[in-house]
């Protein structure tokens, strides 16, 4: 019951977070952490900083895809 309380789906700070979707989150390293489930530890931070990263990263990609599908005709 515990676990399932502070699941992605279920913990008040996740059901808020931008990534959420994306997230894997780690119950026994938030444990790790802050030795609670109910706090988000600094982990959520490197969390939403690759997503950003990767989001961005793909973005310049799809740009540069289609950059070079225009000149190619």
């Amino acid at each position: 019951k515990v676990l399932d309380q502070f699941d992605l789906l279920n913990h008040p700070e996740c059901q808020k977070c931008w990534v959420q979707p994306l997230c894997f989150g780690c119950k026994g390293g938030d444990w790790l952490t802050e030795k609670s489930l109910d706090k988000k530890p600094a982990g959520c931070a490197v969390m939403r900083g690759i997503v950003a990263t990767f989001v961005l990263k793909l973005y310049d990609v799809l740009v540069e895809l289609n950059k070079r599908k225009k000149s190619s005709k």
